[in-house]
This record gives structure tokens, C-alpha cells and sequence, in this order.
């Protein structure tokens, strides 16, 4: 009996012993992948076009000359005027001429005429000047071109005359300020005063028209 006991004690303790073990789960060797923040989708910036007027040279256009933009200075170097009207006076009605060019864009050298004479109750009355001045121009730019935001129309200057009264045949000095006012590209209307200083007949008044030839 105690054999058969020591028999089975020894069968069960060898199956104990051969008993499979337990199944591991392998380890996890993957590394974790870090989060990533969503990507935002920009939407691309609309440019809005801005339309910058273009300076043009007025000298391009010969065909608008009397018209159009006013895209340059009131008064500038190089410039060249040329004008033509009456000085009034009380008893004689002279016509005058002049010429004028832009040394700089404030100053200019003037040539001025005017001569006339009238016959009233027996009496001749004569009034002539033929001289050289210089102009300061108040409203001289410093620009070529301006924009059509700028527009000058407007130039206001002082200045003075010297040379001869005709019709006496003696010198006479003029201090004289004016304004001249552009309607249109190259022409305009000027008013001029002239204060007689030395050898000349006192005040006299000067208007007409004024054209730019450049």
C-alpha cells in the first residue's frame, strides 16, 4: 500500500514539474510619438492696387497744350513766359510786351516794353519804357512735376525794372510786384503794378494775357 502511495506521490509531483509555464507578454519596445499640433492653413492676403498717377511731361503733348492737367510748377528754372497787354494810365493807353525766363525756381530775369501816346485837347500825351528787371517768385516750386494733388495755378511775384523812358530819353528805375493766374496749361492772365522810384512818371497799372512757351 505504501508503495502504490509513494508511486502516485512521485507521478504527481512529475507532472507538476512538467507543467508549461505561464505565457509572458512580450515587452513593448516601440517608443511613443509625441503629438503634434495641427497646422494651421493661412489664407493668402489679398494686395489691393493702388493707382499712382503718372507726372507727365507737358512738352510731350504739343496737341493739349492749352488744356488738360496742370502738372508742373507755378514757376520754375528754365521756364520761359512771354506776354502782352495795356498799362493803364488816365490820358494814354500804352501796350506792353514782355518776355521773362527762370534762372531758378524763385527767380527770374524780365525784358519789359511798353510805349503810346494820345493827342487830347491839343495836348500829346507820350508814356514809353524799355528795360531789364528781376522777379521773385513767392510760389516757385522745387520740383520738375507735381501731382494733380498739387496743382498750382496761382504766381505771385515782386521785382524791379530798369532802363530807359522813352520818351523823355532819360533812366528811370520801377519797383513792380504782380499775379499771374493759369486757366489753362500754357496760358494765362497776369495784373501787374509798377511804382515809379527814379526818373519815371509814378504808378501805373499792367494787364493782359501771358503764354508759357516752355
Amino acid at each position: 500500500m505504501k508503495t502504490v502511495q509513494t508511486l502516485l506521490l512521485t507521478l504527481a509531483c512529475g507532472l507538476a514539474l512538467t507543467r508549461p509555464a505561464a505565457a509572458q507578454a512580450p515587452a513593448d519596445t516601440t517608443r511613443p510619438v509625441p503629438m503634434q499640433a495641427p497646422v494651421q492653413q493661412t489664407q493668402p492676403v489679398q494686395q489691393v492696387e493702388q493707382r499712382v498717377e503718372p507726372r507727365v511731361d507737358y512738352r510731350s503733348n504739343p496737341a493739349s497744350s492749352l488744356s488738360g492737367d496742370f502738372n508742373y510748377d507755378a514757376y520754375e528754372r528754365g521756364m520761359i513766359l512771354v506776354g502782352a497787354g495795356v498799362v493803364w494810365q488816365k490820358d494814354v493807353l500804352p501796350v506792353m510786351a514782355f518776355g521773362e525766363y527762370g534762372i531758378t525756381n524763385n527767380l527770374g530775369v524780365e525784358a519789359r516794353f511798353w510805349y503810346g501816346s494820345n493827342r487830347k485837347n491839343n495836348v500829346r500825351y507820350e508814356d514809353g519804357f524799355l528795360g531789364l528787371g528781376v522777379n521773385y517768385h513767392l510760389m516757385g516750386g522745387n520740383q520738375r512735376y507735381v501731382s494733380s494733388e498739387d496743382r498750382r495755378k496761382v504766381d505771385t511775384y515782386v521785382g524791379a525794372l530798369f532802363g530807359s523812358v522813352l520818351d523823355e530819353k532819360k533812366f528811370g528805375l520801377y519797383g513792380q510786384g504782380g499775379v499771374r493766374y493759369a486757366f489753362a496749361r500754357k496760358l494765362g492772365a497776369f495784373a501787374n503794378v509798377n511804382v515809379g522810384l527814379v526818373g519815371t512818371r509814378g504808378v501805373n497799372l499792367g494787364f493782359g494775357l501771358v503764354y508759357r512757351v516752355r
